[in-house]
């Protein structure tokens, strides 16, 4: 039970240690690791309007061939962006928007 206790408090000691001293009196009312993420996710996670309006912004770069820029990290960014779309569900993956931007944006290739 010691064991767990003290692991328990170097993980509160670790949070604290490794966060923003902008954030640090966030986490001082927390009694437990989790009320110090669920504190810290509240105040410094970006809205759900902020990721669409970064992840559309995200796109309309990729739909551009790259000219200088490796394929693989192209290639790489495509599909992480896609993951983002439908994991946020957005219109453009129902109507295969990404899918024909990409297939265009790839012809250049």
């Amino acid at each position: 039970y010691r064991k767990q206790e003290a692991a328990l408090l170097g993980i509160l000691v670790e949070i604290q240690a490794t966060i923003s001293q902008s954030y640090y009196t966030y986490t001082i009312p927390c009694d437990t690791a989790y009320d110090m993420l669920v504190a810290l996710k509240m105040r410094a996670a970006p809205s759900s309007r902020a990721r669409e309006l970064e992840l559309q912004s995200r796109y309309a770069k990729l739909k551009k061939t790259p000219r200088s820029q490796a394929i693989e990290p192209w290639l790489q960014l495509w599909e992480n962006t896609y993951t983002d779309f439908v994991r946020l569900r957005l219109p453009e993956v129902d109507r295969d928007r990404l899918i024909h931007d990409f297939l265009f944006a790839i012809r250049g290739v």
